[in-house]
Formats: structure tokens, sequence, C-alpha cells
């Protein structure tokens, strides 16, 4: 026999009761009895198990500081509650015996066990902070969506039919079942976690997209509105002059500082001054975006005004390439936008892409320049459903700030 070796298992109550009086350290134990067979019980997940009671030492139910002991608690605690099914990791798989001992012992009906594979990171360990968020709140702050939580954990360890990957929230709640979880240990993969939320994410409404992106919405705002205010023509030429001649890019303390309250106020307002608008903006993530923090990120431009942060790297490869012919692409552009009737997307781009001819130039060479003129970086979202949602003013000064610029650099 292992483990306490049961010296007061005997002891009289009366001796006991006065070395307790006397003040003299005690614990109490549960009273394992020598004849229990076997602890059997039927998992919902491991079906039947076994384990026999002569290795089960007579266990500490309270402390000698007079608190209780982790599985004394959770059966007290499930009892009165009337916990039917106890579900949780087969880490837990040891400690069942013992509870069941418990039960039996304050006469209580013991609930069904259903012990789960464990949730491992990446390389292959135990998940834990070290592979990330571990809470439902960070990931809600890392802009997962909650059916997305909801489906993607349902299927570690659970399969609807072993193919079906998205799985609604009504049809998980009607066909999950614990016959079907598997006892191999499944692996928790990020990168299957934010391709499932950018599917949630295209199937979302407009406006519903909006409001739950609206904290970061107002953070674009917020870092559209400081980069416009922060604006200085010369310390920009400046910054792309460095970057041209040995590639250093030198970060603005002023734009890498945290948002104020103010700063995110102003966001808000504007959100509720327009929510419509704001819903616009759906379209132009919908297919590309997994998270929705991505918005704070994507959208900084749309609120430059008539200021535009041009990239230094797409000011090199685009703007300044040799034999781009990027400031007549700008020119020819710039006089169509001018003189456009109605300032909606696809008449806008239809006439664009008619100057290719003309100009002996292909869609992305005549687009690029356009792109970053516009947006200040040859990545972005879609280019002319994003003008549309510009006011033409805006455009126009974003065009020819950057010919502007242009021609400082290249004299």
């Amino acid at each position: 026999y292992a483990g306490y070796d049961r010296t007061c298992r005997d002891i009289d109550p009366a001796e006991a009761k006065a070395r307790i009086e006397a003040g003299e350290p005690h614990v109490w134990r549960l009273k394992v009895p020598n004849d229990h067979g076997p602890i059997e019980f039927d998992d919902a997940v491991y079906g039947h198990m076994s384990f026999p009671a002569d290795v089960m030492d007579d266990m500490i139910l309270v402390r000698t500081d007079g608190s209780p002991t982790y599985n004394f608690a959770v059966v007290c605690d499930d009892a009165n509650m009337q916990i039917t099914h106890v579900i949780r990791g087969d880490d837990h798989l040891s400690n069942t015996p013992r509870q069941i001992l418990i039960y039996e012992a304050l006469g209580l009906p013991a609930p069904t066990f259903a012990h789960l594979s464990m949730i491992l990171g990446g390389d292959g360990k135990k998940l834990s902070k070290r592979h990330g968020a571990t809470s439902v709140e960070e990931y809600k702050a890392q802009g997962f969506l909650p059916d997305t939580m909801v489906n993607f954990l349902a299927l570690l360890g659970w399969s609807l039919d072993g193919e079906t990957t998205i799985i609604p929230r009504d049809v998980l709640c009607r066909e999950f079942s614990l016959d079907r979880v598997t006892k191999k240990d499944a692996v928790f993969d990020e990168t299957k976690l934010e391709w499932m939320n950018g599917q949630y994410i295209k199937e979302m409404d407009a406006a519903e997209w909006a409001e739950l992106s609206r904290p970061w919405l107002a953070q674009a705002y917020a870092a559209g509105k400081r980069a416009a205010g922060n604006a200085d023509e010369a310390a920009q030429l400046e910054t792309l002059r460095a970057f041209l001649a040995d590639g250093t890019i030198a970060e603005s303390s002023a734009d890498a500082a945290a948002f104020t309250d103010e700063e995110l106020a102003a966001g808000e307002a504007d959100f509720d001054a327009r929510p419509e608008w704001y819903a616009k903006l759906y379209p132009l993530v919908a297919e590309r975006e997994t998270r929705l923090t991505d918005a704070a990120e994507k959208f900084p431009y749309m609120f430059w005004g008539a200021h535009v942060e041009l990239d230094p790297k797409s000011v090199k490869k685009v703007l300044l390439k040799d034999g781009a012919r990027a400031d007549e692409a700008l020119k020819a552009c710039r006089e169509v936008l001018a003189s456009a009737k109605a300032w909606e997307c696809d008449p806008m781009q239809e006439a664009c892409r008619a100057l290719c001819e003309p100009l002996d130039m292909k869609a992305k060479a005549l687009f690029q320049p356009l792109r970053v003129a516009v947006c200040g970086n040859m990545v972005s979202p879609p280019l002319f459903e994003s003008i549309e949602l510009m006011p033409r003013e805006d455009v126009l000064a974003r065009i020819d700030h950057t010919l502007e610029v242009m021609a400082a650099l290249q004299a």
C-alpha cells in the first residue's frame, strides 16, 4: 500500500476531540472502507472505467487551516447545484474515483462524467499563456466573433460529419453529442481560427459588421485625424529622402503614442453621426478581413482629409520606378476624376480604365500610382470603392500633393 500510512485511521473519537480542543494541528480525512471493491463508472467519452479502491489512501478533505481540498469542494459544490454532468479535461480522470468515494460517503448519487481530450498548442504541448490569448475576453479584444469561437471550440475533439467546418450555432446546439467526442488530443490552430472568423465576417450584414467593428473604426478615425493634424510636408519629404538614400524609416513618436480618450470619443461621435457611411466600408474588407481589428489598420486613410501619408516603400517601388510614367498616369486619372459626372465606383473605374489604350499602359501601371496617391500605400482595400466614399476635393488634393512630392524628390 502506498500513500498515507493510516496512522490515525482508528484513533478513538474522544481522543481526537480532546487533542483538537487542546489546539493540536489536525486534518479531516475520508475513511475509505478496507473492503471496498473496484470503483467503477461509465465515462461518456472513455466508456467503462474501473479503479482499484485498495490503492486509494484516506484522502484529506479539510486541511489544518480549515479550508476544503479540491476534491471535497467540487463534490459539495456540484451536489448543491444539482449538477447532472461533469464535463472536463481528461487530466482530471484520476480525480474521478476519489470524488465518487466522497459522493458515496455523503450518500449522494454521482453525476455523469465525461472527460475531454486535452487542447494542445501548435508545438504539441498543453495549451498555455505562452501560446497566446487564453481567455474569451482576450479573443474578443482581438476581433474574433462569438459565433466563431463557439464553432471553433466545438470542433476541438468533436465533429458533425467529419467534413463540415462552418456550423451555425443552432445546428451545434441541436447536433452536439458526447458520443462523437474523440479521445485524441486536439490542436488549437490559430490559423484555422482566423480563417473561420473570416468566413463568419463574409456572411455578416454590413450594419452589423460596422457596429461590431465600432471600437476599431474609432481607432482608424483617430489615427487618420492624428496623421492629418501632424502633417508636415517638409518632414515627409525628409523621411522619404532618408528612405531612398539608405532605407531607414523613422517613426514619429507622436503617431506611435496611444490614442487619448478624446481622440477615440471623436471617432465614436463620427460613427454616431453617420453609421450608414461606416456600413459602406464593409464591402471593402468583407472578402479579406479575418479579424474585426483589421479595420483599425486598414482604414486610417479614409480620415486623412486632403492629406496623404505616403508609404516610403510604395513611393520607391511605384511612384519613382524607372520607366513607370507614374506622374503621367496620375495626371490623366486626375483629369478624369475631376470631370466625373457621377461620383460612383463603376463609372469612375471604367473611365480611368479607358485611358489604358491612349496612354499605352496596362491597368496595373495606371491604377497603382493612383492607389498610392489616394490610399498612401500600394496595398489597400479596393481603390475605386474607397474613392467613392471620399469627398472629390480630398481625392484631387491628395493626387496634387503626391505629384508635388514626386517632383521634389526627382528635382
